[in-house]
């Protein structure tokens, strides 16, 4: 009986990846596939977005370090909406860039989202402001993403604005991750203002580098009391 599948570090390329996906398939016990720097691109990525559709086992997923790029994501962004498995979703350092996160951006905030996932790991993508108010506008509707990570991307104040404007209205969310964003006083400023008006349900917790310790809580930002 195997429920982990790790294969971090083997250079299984695409065709090993397509392989993979074909076993999948079938694969009825298989809980997490750990991918990690495995030299895949986007046709394996292809190839393991299409069985995520009909896969209904694998709730984790790990692809960091994988040039997947935008033509990957997009593939997870196309697939995903059929999946009610997957809650834990690795991307970071793949290559995605502004095209990749609008399109996974989209999906989110779509009627069937990205299935049920619950985490998005978006580390080191070249994501820029374009791609963070997208990500943004789509957590005014998305119900099931609970952690976010963008650690190490472009957002700046730009982007950093439109994430806090979604924090009213989202109440699932419960970590931001946005630390290395080149976010300014202005930028932290338009958070802050976020966080003491966040509908999150308990809290929302956000890191960034500005902050005492890089993190604040709505519940702190709100002055409750025995705020976490």
């Amino acid at each position: 009986r195997c429920e982990e599948l790790r294969l971090n570090g083997e250079k299984l390329g695409d065709e090993g990846a397509k392989a993979l996906a074909l076993a999948l398939k079938s694969a009825k016990r298989v809980r997490l596939v750990d991918l990690w720097n495995a030299d895949i691109g986007p046709a394996g990525a292809a190839a393991l977005a299409d069985v995520m559709a009909s896969n209904h086992c694998v709730e984790k997923l790990f692809l960091n370090e994988n040039k997947i790029g935008a033509d990957g994501a997009k593939a997870f962004a196309r697939s995903l909406g059929k999946n009610r498995a997957l809650k834990m979703l690795w991307l970071s350092r793949c290559s995605i860039g502004d095209e990749g996160a609008i399109a996974l951006a989209e999906a989110l905030g779509s009627k069937v989202g990205l299935g049920v996932v619950e985490a998005l790991d978006l580390w080191e993508n070249g994501i820029t402001a374009k791609g963070g108010a997208a990500i943004a506008q789509a957590l005014h509707t998305n119900q099931f993403l609970r952690t976010l990570e963008i650690r190490n991307n472009q957002l700046g104040d730009t982007g950093a604005a439109a994430l806090a404007a979604a924090m009213p209205v989202n109440r699932a969310l419960s970590t931001l991750d946005l630390l290395g964003n080149g976010i300014s006083d202005a930028g932290r400023a338009a958070l802050t203002q976020g966080l003491r008006k966040s509908a999150a349900n308990p809290y929302l917790v956000l890191f960034e580098d500005g902050f005492t310790h890089q993190q604040r809580t709505s519940w702190e930002m709100k002055g409750m009391a025995n705020a976490p």
